[in-house]
């Protein structure tokens, strides 16, 4: 019975994404790399992996625990290691790394506590991510693929989170505003996206919106070239902006139900996101939107 609710929530898609897009939606080009995603088909939180046009879709990590419905997964430059978070029995989102193919699963965070949006750093010697152990608010810290070296990098008066590193290291990407978010003032300091130097250093904030809570922004993403900066505002669109927050131009033509962050592909060409239950794709200007299968968390393999 789920997995036929399942279908017909993907047809539904499909044809909704037909409806608004119509000769827009394309197949999407061949050597375009292949995506991970997760899905609870089978029963269990897994992340899958399958071509970029939707095809091949194999289990990729089949964690020790559970996977937050809107969790992220970070992969390594070269493709060879993925971290990510689960929910272990009686232990709540811990951070843990294995190599591609799933093999030397390893524990990173050894303390209780609550972890969340892991971002590898393009060497793969360390993690970025989110928690408030033992803290008011949520900050960032980083720490090595082997739990060791933690180090603070935000202290912030509010909450900072979803950390993303430019290609070349140098730069983390992250969302921070008050907390808490929904009973401030009105007319009191908003929601943004800010940079800062892999050190905590130099922070500056890159939006600028107005009354905007918690809710309204996913996960940033540099582009390859990190250039460029996506991010999904409001829950229905999509925008891309320079690495300096300068020009924030918008990219899907119309409103959409968007669940969690975007995605560049390894060229660039390419942007994932989920949309609604569904993964989809686009090209980087935001044409040709394909809705490819149900899941949602997309990310490219790099």
């Amino acid at each position: 019975m789920i997995m036929l609710q399942r279908a017909l929530l993907f047809l539904v898609a499909a044809i909704l994404g037909l409806a608004l897009f119509g000769s827009r939606i394309e197949a999407a080009p061949p050597g375009s790399g292949r995506i991970a995603f997760i899905s609870d088909r089978g029963g269990k939180h897994r992340i899958y992996s399958m071509n970029a046009d939707g095809s091949n879709i194999n289990v990729l990590i089949d964690p020790p625990g559970n996977l937050g419905h809107s969790e992220r997964f970070t992969f390594s430059r070269d493709g060879r290691k993925i971290a990510f978070v689960s929910h272990t029995s009686g232990e709540c989102c811990q951070i843990y790394v294995a190599n591609i193919d799933g093999s030397n699963l390893t524990r990173v965070t050894n303390v209780p506590g609550e972890y969340s949006g892991p971002a590898m750093s393009p060497d793969g010697r360390r993690i970025a991510f989110t928690t408030n152990r033992g803290l008011y608010y949520q900050q960032i810290f980083v720490v090595n693929l082997d739990g060791w070296s933690l180090d603070r990098l935000t202290n912030l008066r509010g909450d900072s989170s979803y950390p993303a590193f430019s290609p070349d290291g140098r730069k983390i990407a992250f969302v921070s505003g008050p907390a808490p978010a929904i009973s401030r003032p009105k007319g009191s300091a908003s929601w943004g996206i800010y940079s800062m130097n892999a050190d905590g250093s130099n922070i500056t904030r890159l939006t600028n919106t107005p009354e905007a809570n918690y809710l309204a922004f996913s996960p940033p993403v540099f582009s390859p070239d990190g250039r460029t900066i996506v991010f999904v505002f409001g829950r229905q669109t999509i925008y891309m902006m320079n690495a300096d927050g300068s020009n924030v131009t918008p990219l899907n033509p119309s409103p959409m139900v968007i669940n969690t962050g975007a995605s560049f592909g390894p060229d660039g060409r390419m942007i994932a996101f989920s949309c609604g239950e569904s993964v989809c794709v686009m090209n980087a200007d935001g044409s040709n939107i394909i809705v490819l299968t149900d899941g949602w968390s997309p990310a490219f393999i790099p």
